[in-house]
């Protein structure tokens, strides 16, 4: 199971401005761009409250997801076929997401580590997903635990069928 290429790690913000003029210049983007990955013909942007995506010809906006006090930190970007493509995304509360690009939306696919109880809250620490799509590897802390959560995707007709835990391995 080989890594995907296009991957976007850390809390490397662009300026608002320098984001700005790269679009255009009659739009002014008013959140933080924290991380970018690149897929196929597609820029997408995790920011302080959401994802957005945009083409890489025209810079033209095609989709988004928003969500209040989520500042996506990680974004991860694997194609599964062509122009499709599934989104690990981790956010500053350490919560790990899946989304699904496919057909100019954005769509959420789950949560893997947000608790009822904050108290007993795991940070996702690494979220890999696999050449193709098909598996995803999440690492998740807390208290004095570790745990690896192997995800299978099934992917019928360009759409997302199943996510399955494969097995969880406590380290």
């Amino acid at each position: 199971m080989g890594l995907c290429d296009f991957k976007c790690q850390g809390r490397n913000s662009v300026s608002v401005c320098t984001w700005s003029q790269w679009l255009d210049p009659h739009r002014s983007v008013s959140k933080r761009v924290n991380c970018m990955a690149v897929g196929g013909s597609y820029l997408f942007i995790g920011l302080s409250g959401g994802l957005e995506v945009y083409t890489l010809a025209d810079h033209d906006w095609i989709s988004g997801w928003e969500a209040n006090k989520v500042e996506v930190c990680t974004l991860t970007v694997c194609p599964v076929q062509d122009q499709v493509y599934f989104l690990g995304t981790v956010d500053d509360m350490g919560i790990a997401r899946l989304f699904y690009f496919s057909d100019e939306n954005l769509s959420f696919l789950k949560t893997f580590n947000e608790p009822e109880d904050a108290s007993k809250r795991t940070n996702c620490v690494m979220f890999q997903l696999s050449q193709g799509g098909g598996y995803a590897g999440i690492l998740l802390e807390g208290g004095h635990s570790r745990q690896h959560i192997p995800q299978h995707f099934t992917i019928k007709r360009g759409h997302v069928q199943t996510i399955n835990s494969v097995q969880v391995k406590t380290i």
